[in-house]
């Protein structure tokens, strides 16, 4: 296609760090030749709060943070390097837990996108390490006990923080962190930027040469073309996140390699929607882990003389602040004509479910 590959935009790889230079891709106006349309913000004139909204506590410029937080369905979306199923590696097949040695271990390996996408714990912004520990497993005469306080606890009878700064918690303070992560896509890393006076002035894409290439793999999926073609679109992006190439490319490929490559760029929603399949998605079910939200909860072990003392182990729990599994009902596929549209013009005629 002669827009693909006659374009003056091309996938950005201006940084050796492939995590970092994901996060530049999206969110740096100075370093990216992949975007194309962007909603643009410039300070002082105009500014936005999607920093100051959404920053980590830890490295907020005010009191504000943690509006929204990603969930632990987005993170085990992102497949491993040599593996497709991202699902974290949290307990063995006896349902014993895995034993880290540092938090940022559990995400070891993992797609690149996720560090430019999502903070997980470990991970650093704007170099500061965030860390998140919703408590503390310790032993009490032989029997393994949970710990957990408000964040930014710290005691030194359980060897230093309980809770830290970043959670999370299943409290229902405000600003307090209750999934385990933070956004890092559109975030903005100047700590001016997360305060109420100033905000942000990084854009928000709205088109860029990824969705180039993404579209024409879908579009050639549908008109039957080479699979070697539609890979060779898929591959150049999944090359960029340093993940296995595909042989062979289906709607499903697509539609989680976009979930992946445009997380927080307002396409989710609208994908699932236009291919008719959000209903199977989000189908209202309990039992369905596509329709509940899940949290990740990291605790430190402080066991003395214990060959785990110091280690991490995590835990996958529904959210708390979630009550309910997503239900998108079939009426949601439709608009709503107006009484006033039908009476200007009587041929019109009533979607379903109105």
């Amino acid at each position: 296609m002669d827009i693909i590959n006659n374009s003056p935009y091309a996938l950005y790889n201006g940084n050796a760090d492939k995590g970092k230079n994901f996060y530049l891709a999206v969110s740096s106006k100075s370093s990216s030749n992949e975007v194309i349309w962007a909603k643009d913000y410039a300070y002082p004139g105009e500014t936005h709060f999607f920093t100051n909204n959404n920053i980590a506590s830890s490295v907020r410029g005010d009191i504000d943070a943690n509006f929204v937080t990603p969930v632990l369905n987005l993170v085990e979306a992102f497949e491993y390097t040599d593996d497709r199923n991202g699902a974290l590696k949290t307990k063995t097949a006896t349902g014993d837990y895995i034993y880290y040695n540092n938090p940022e271990e559990l995400f070891a390996h993992k797609d690149a996108r996720l560090y430019g996408t999502v903070i997980y714990s470990g991970a650093d912004f704007a170099g500061t390490k965030i860390t998140y520990q919703a408590g503390v497993r310790y032993k009490e005469g032989g029997v393994w006990k949970t710990m957990t306080a408000i964040p930014g606890t710290s005691d030194s009878k359980f060897g230093g923080i309980i809770t830290s700064k970043d959670g999370p918690t299943t409290s229902n303070d405000m600003y307090v962190n209750k999934t385990g992560f933070n956004i890092r896509k559109f975030i903005d890393e100047n700590k001016d930027a997360s305060t109420r006076g100033r905000g942000s002035d990084i854009w928000f894409v709205r088109f860029r040469y990824a969705e180039f290439l993404l579209i024409a793999a879908e579009a050639g999926l549908e008109l039957g073309k080479p699979q070697a073609e539609l890979t060779g679109y898929v591959n150049k992006i999944r090359a960029r996140a340093g993940i296995q190439a595909l042989t062979t490319i289906s709607l499903n490929d697509i539609i989680k390699e976009r979930r992946v490559e445009f997380a927080f760029e307002d396409h989710r929603y609208w994908d699932l929607k236009r291919l008719r399949i959000a209903h199977e998605i989000w189908n209202g079910s309990a039992d369905n882990y596509n329709a509940v939200h899940y949290a990740l909860f990291p605790y430190k072990i402080y066991a003395p003389g214990d060959p785990n003392d110091g280690k991490w182990v995590f835990e996958k729990q529904k959210s708390s602040h979630t009550l309910y599994p997503r239900n998108f009902k079939y009426q949601n596929y439709y608009n709503f004509i107006d009484q006033n549209w039908i009476n200007n013009n009587p041929k019109l005629v009533r979607n379903p479910y109105q």
